[in-house]
């Protein structure tokens, strides 16, 4: 089961500012590009790091369970839960969520 929205930030304190400022703040940051790729584990590891304070709890543990990813079936539930943003993205009441955090999605796909 989804929350809400997926996207939305687990904190409630967290106003959109906040999490637009977070993602300016992520495009300095240096991720590794080849051939200084961490192994997969370890990227996807930085990646739940990043995310996670933007996300509810249950969106987290979609997105990164504990199996890691094995193969592509592993990332059934969370290509449902993106899509499921995407989707709420086209309401005319979404605030954003997606689009400031579609850097993150990108490397979760990527992934």
């Amino acid at each position: 089961d989804f929350p809400d929205h997926p996207l939305k930030p687990s904190n409630p304190g967290l106003s959109n500012k906040d999490a637009r400022s977070s993602s300016s703040a992520r495009k300095r940051e240096n991720w590794p590009e080849y051939p200084e790729e961490p192994s997969a584990s370890a990227s996807l590891s930085l990646l739940r790091k990043q995310w996670s304070p933007l996300l509810p709890s249950s969106s987290v543990a979609i997105l990164f369970h504990a199996k890691a990813f094995q193969n592509q079936e592993d990332a059934i539930d969370g290509c449902e839960l993106l899509s499921r943003a995407v989707k709420l993205a086209n309401d005319d009441d979404d605030d954003g969520a997606l689009f400031d955090q579609l850097d993150l999605v990108f490397k979760w796909i990527a992934h």
